[in-house]
C-alpha cells in the first residue's frame, strides 16, 4: 500500500480518528449488510493497526549504541546512535529533533533519512515524537491517509 508524500495540515477531531474533513465518520460507511465491504473495511483497519505494532518494524532500523562516536549532525560525542537500513547513523537526539520539528511545523506523515531518501518507518517516527498528543495525531493522520488511498 502506498501513501502520498504530502503533508496534511487539517483540523481533526481528537476523539475520532476516522473523521474526515467534512466531519463525516468513515466508520459510518461500513455497511454490515454488505459482507464484502464490511470485510474489506475491517481488513483495512486491522492492517493500519498492525503498522503500529512494535515488532512490525523491528528490523527496519538498527540501534548502534555501544560504540562512542561523533554525530555528523550535532557534532557531539554520543553513544546512542540509530540508523535505518541505509546505515546512516545519527544520535537519538538528532533523530528526535528532526522528526519532532518536521511534524510540529508540517504535520508530515512520511519522513526520509536525513542523508538519503530511505523512508523512515512509522514506528521509528512514533518513538521520536516528543509528546503523546503528537503521537496520537500522527497515528490519526496515517490512518486518514491510508483510508483516502484505499477509496
Amino acid at each position: 500500500m502506498c501513501i502520498d508524500d504530502e503533508c496534511y495540515d487539517t483540523y481533526y477531531d481528537d476523539t475520532d480518528p476516522f473523521q474526515d474533513d467534512n466531519n463525516n465518520n468513515y466508520t459510518t460507511n461500513i455497511n454490515a449488510n454488505d459482507p464484502e465491504q464490511f470485510e474489506y473495511k475491517v481488513s483495512l483497519l486491522n492492517e493500519v493497526q498492525a503498522r503500529f505494532e512494535p515488532s512490525t518494524f523491528s528490523s527496519s532500523y538498527i540501534h548502534t549504541s555501544s560504540i562512542p562516536d561523533i554525530c555528523s549532525i550535532c557534532f557531539k560525542n554520543q553513544t546512542n546512535f540509530e540508523s535505518l537500513v541505509c546505515n546512516h547513523a545519527f544520535c537519538h537526539d538528532c533523530w528526535s529533533q528532526y522528526i519532532d520539528t518536521k511534524f510540529q511545523y508540517q504535520n508530515c506523515i512520511n519522513y526520509e533519512c536525513m542523508k538519503c531518501d530511505k523512508r523512515i518507518p512509522h514506528n521509528f517516527v512514533l518513538q521520536h515524537l516528543s509528546s503523546d498528543n503528537r503521537k496520537e495525531l500522527y497515528k490519526k493522520l496515517v490512518v486518514k491517509a491510508m483510508i483516502q488511498v484505499e477509496k
